[in-house]
């Protein structure tokens, strides 16, 4: 669970044996149960609060593989071209004139 082995728990109870002595470790241990379980259940609590405030369908579509740049790029240099339509001149009218331009 914690990423203890058996020998650690082992070496950590004796530990505990010797630190609080045989008369208190029972209480000891309970109250070390306890907080356990308490901190697990506001884990839980945490966990199930995200989760229903957070839609995780939406999350997956935001996939960060869709933002990369070389697939943008091949996608832009690989789709069709479409011509653009040149807008309707008049043949008194003046030729546009760019103002940012200049």
């Amino acid at each position: 669970m914690f990423g203890i082995n058996a020998w650690e728990a082992a070496v950590i109870a004796l530990i505990a044996l010797l630190v609080v002595g045989p008369d208190k470790l029972p209480a000891v241990a309970k109250q070390g149960a306890t907080w356990v379980r308490t901190l697990a259940l506001y884990v839980r609590d945490a966990r199930d609060a995200v989760v229903e405030q957070v839609d995780l369908e939406e999350l997956r579509d935001l996939d960060p593989r869709q933002y990369d740049p070389r697939r943008i790029v091949r996608e832009a240099l690989t789709e069709p071209r479409r011509p653009t339509p040149a807008a309707p001149q008049r043949d008194d009218a003046p030729a546009p004139f760019d103002d940012d331009a200049t």
